[in-house]
């Protein structure tokens, strides 16, 4: 773990480490914390030295040993827009079937 902050709403803790992820943690319980969702991964292909976070507290921003800035989104709804926009029918349905749940679109 090379970095650590508290997003505004003093919940959530993010971190940034050796391993080229950004993870956000929910930090509600101190006594019981928990990652909070999936790492952020796939932007950079070294350690990360540094992070900061945006005052809102949408976005965190990473850069690394690999010399690569990375904007990150905290919030999922608009990650979920991404995604549907990005996505065909088939792929929807297939979601579907493999998680026994509705697709988050379509």
């Amino acid at each position: 773990m090379r970095w650590v902050g508290f997003l505004p709403d003093g919940r959530t803790l993010a971190s940034a480490g050796d391993d080229g992820t950004v993870r956000l943690w929910n930090v509600f319980d101190p006594a019981h914390a928990h990652p909070s969702g999936n790492p952020m991964t796939g932007g950079h292909t070294g350690a990360l030295d540094s992070a900061a976070i945006s005052p809102d507290g949408r976005t965190v921003a990473s850069a690394g040993d690999d010399r690569v800035l990375r904007l990150w989104s905290t919030e999922l709804e608009p990650a979920i827009d991404r995604v549907c926009a990005t996505t065909d029918g088939a792929a929807l349905r297939r979601w579907s079937r493999r998680f026994s749940l509705p697709a988050p679109c379509g």
